[in-house]
Order: structure tokens, then C-alpha cells, then sequence
């Protein structure tokens, strides 16, 4: 009898402590955070979270989003990523920043990052954001690859990169996309590739690492280039140059024989050939200033549609 008496008691205890825990904020597991001030990520300050009892209703973090969490980085908000993490999903509302500094963000799901328009995702200073669950991916807003050696990389499936008005915009010529062996990263219409970097589609599986391009590649910085580094280059978007001396590199080591790809030459912008080149995609525009230069015994074959 005395021991039943116990035991119930503890019980008790125990139901008692659970329900001050989700009281005072303790977070579910997954969770669902969105930010309530701009601050370090790994700060439980910089979140709260819906409250797992009551969905809709959020209360205050003690945790920041990490594995298999999702995160949604509002209106207002700089969220600043200060030492790697991963996390499910991301959504940032137009008006809010996620700054990667120094560090690597993983997005874990597939189809799990979506950026709002006039959002920015800045993946700056040697940062990383790799887009690891494959799926199609939205950017409206910009993923800016800032400062040198920044870098968005498809590792572990091929991804899709859509959206209205989306840009990935290098500011830095060491800028990197990177798509793994036997991967591909498809550039839907409606997203530009724009500024300097390099597009490089990376060895080591039966495959180099593909682009599929059906969006816009503008080098549309002066005297700086885009450059096709390596990797299989294919689609029917729009490859551009179009400012004073900027350049789209066709480099030694890619494929660029498949393409469907119009062609646009303006503002004094130029093609570097390095490698064979072939579209069926023809050129829209050749304007007076721009040139095509082609390497020795190398081609670029252009077909009108």
C-alpha cells in the first residue's frame, strides 16, 4: 500500500514538471521558429516558437532552429549566422536578411528554402549555403554571394532554383556556385544569375556536376567575368554580357556543345571562348563594341532558330 502511495506521487511530480516546462517556452522537437528581432541565429533571443500544444500560437525560445527545425526570418530582421547550422526549411519574408559571415547554412529539405521577394540571403566572407534536400527551391528576393570565396553548393541532389525576379548576384570574382558530380542545378525562368563569379560543375562520379540554365547568366559588371569554369552547360535561357568590357569565360574543361541558349551582346560586352561552343539558340543581340574572341582551333557555332 505504502509503495502504491509512492509511486503515485512521483507520477505526479513528474506531470507537474512537464507542464511548467511547456509553459515557460520549452521548444518542441521539430520546431517552427520566426525571429522577433534581428540578432545572432544561435541566439534563443532572436526567436520564438509555435507553441506544439496550441499551432498558430508562438511562445518564447529557449533554442535557437537547428536540425530539423524550420525558421522564418521576417520583415525587418538581419539574422546573422555565426557559426554553422543546420536547419530544414528557411523562409525569408520580403524585408528580412540571413547573413552566412564566415559560416555554412545547410537547408536539409527538399524544396526548402524560400526567399520573398525584396528578401536577401548574404552569403558573405567566405560563407557557404548548401542546398542539401534537392526539390525546387524559390528565390524572388536575392541570394548575394559577397565578398571572396562565398559559396552556394549542390552536394547531395540535384536542385531547382526558381522564382519571379530571382537573383543570385556575385560580387566578388572568387564567387563560387558549385554543383557536385553527377548533380544538376537548374536555373528556372524568372531567376538571373548576374555580377562576377564562377559557375563550376566539379568532378569525381561518372559526371561532371551540370547547369541547366533556362533563366538569365548576365555578366553584367565592367571589366569583370563570369565565368563558365567547368561542368556541362545546358538550357534555353539567355547568356549575356552587357557592360563595357564585361565577359562571359567559356572555359577549357567545360561542355558547352549542348546548349539551346539565346545570345546577348551589348554595352560593349564580350564572349571569351576557350572551349567549343554550340547553341541552336541563335543571338538576340550583337551589338557594335562587343566582341567574340575565340581561342586557337576552338569553335562557336551559333544556329538561328
Amino acid at each position: 500500500m505504502n509503495a502504491k502511495i509512492i509511486l503515485t506521487a512521483v507520477l505526479t511530480t513528474a506531470l507537474i514538471a512537464l507542464n511548467a516546462g511547456t509553459a515557460l517556452g520549452a521548444d518542441p522537437d521539430p520546431g517552427n521558429y520566426r525571429s522577433i528581432t534581428s540578432g545572432n541565429w544561435e541566439a534563443a533571443s532572436t526567436w520564438e516558437v509555435e507553441d506544439s500544444g496550441s499551432p498558430g500560437t508562438y511562445i518564447t525560445a529557449v533554442d535557437y532552429p537547428r536540425t530539423g527545425d524550420s525558421a522564418n526570418v521576417r520583415n525587418g530582421h538581419t539574422v546573422g549566422v555565426t557559426a554553422a547550422v543546420n536547419v530544414a526549411t528557411l523562409d525569408v519574408d520580403g524585408g528580412g536578411t540571413v547573413n552566412t559571415s564566415t559560416n555554412t547554412l545547410k537547408i536539409e529539405n527538399a524544396s526548402g528554402l524560400n526567399i520573398d521577394a525584396s528578401g536577401m540571403l548574404d552569403v558573405s566572407d567566405a560563407g557557404v549555403l548548401q542546398l542539401d534536400g534537392g526539390g525546387t527551391h524559390t528565390n524572388a528576393g536575392t541570394i548575394e554571394l559577397s565578398i571572396s570565396n562565398s559559396r552556394l553548393n549542390i552536394t547531395s541532389s540535384s536542385a531547382t532554383i526558381s522564382g519571379t525576379d530571382g537573383i543570385i548576384d556575385g560580387v566578388h570574382n572568387s564567387a563560387k556556385v558549385q554543383v557536385a558530380a553527377d548533380l544538376t542545378l537548374t536555373v528556372a525562368f524568372g531567376q538571373s544569375i548576374t555580377g562576377r563569379m564562377e559557375l563550376h560543375g566539379l568532378s569525381g562520379g561518372s559526371a561532371l556536376g551540370k547547369f541547366d540554365i533556362d533563366g538569365i547568366v548576365d555578366a553584367n559588371v565592367a571589366s569583370e567575368t563570369m565565368k563558365f569554369a567547368a561542368g556541362t552547360f545546358e538550357g534555353s535561357g539567355t547568356i549575356k554580357a552587357t557592360n563595357s568590357d564585361s565577359i562571359v569565360q567559356f572555359a577549357s574543361g567545360g561542355t558547352y556543345t549542348g546548349l539551346a541558349t539565346n545570345f546577348v551582346l551589348s554595352g560593349g560586352g564580350d564572349f571569351d571562348v576557350d572551349e567549343n561552343v554550340s547553341s541552336t539558340g541563335g543571338f538576340t543581340t550583337f551589338a557594335s563594341g562587343s566582341k567574340i574572341e575565340i581561342a586557337a582551333q576552338k569553335s562557336f557555332k551559333v544556329y538561328q532558330p
